[in-house]
C-alpha cells in the first residue's frame, strides 16, 4: 500500500523564518518543524456524488492552512 502524499491538515503552532512548527500527534514520530516548501495550503473541497451533485454535509474547518508534505520530512 502506498503512503499518502499529503497528510493533515495540522495546526500551525509557530513560524521560524522559512519553517513552521506544526501540531503533529506524537504517535507519528516526526519532527514537528518543516520548511515552508514542504507544506501545502489547506483548501476545503466539497465532495461530489458520482452523478455530479454536491453533498450537503457540513465539515468542521481546521484552524491551520497547512498540510505536511511526504513522510519523514524535516
Amino acid at each position: 500500500m502506498l503512503a499518502p502524499r499529503f497528510i493533515g491538515p495540522f495546526t500551525v503552532l509557530e513560524r521560524h523564518g522559512n519553517a513552521y512548527t506544526l501540531g503533529i500527534p506524537s504517535r507519528m514520530r516526526l519532527h514537528p518543524t518543516f520548511y515552508v516548501g514542504r507544506l501545502k495550503p489547506y483548501t476545503q473541497h466539497e465532495p461530489s456524488n458520482l452523478d455530479g451533485s454536491q453533498r450537503t454535509t457540513k465539515r468542521r474547518k481546521p484552524a491551520s492552512p497547512a498540510r505536511q508534505h511526504g513522510r519523514g520530512a524535516s
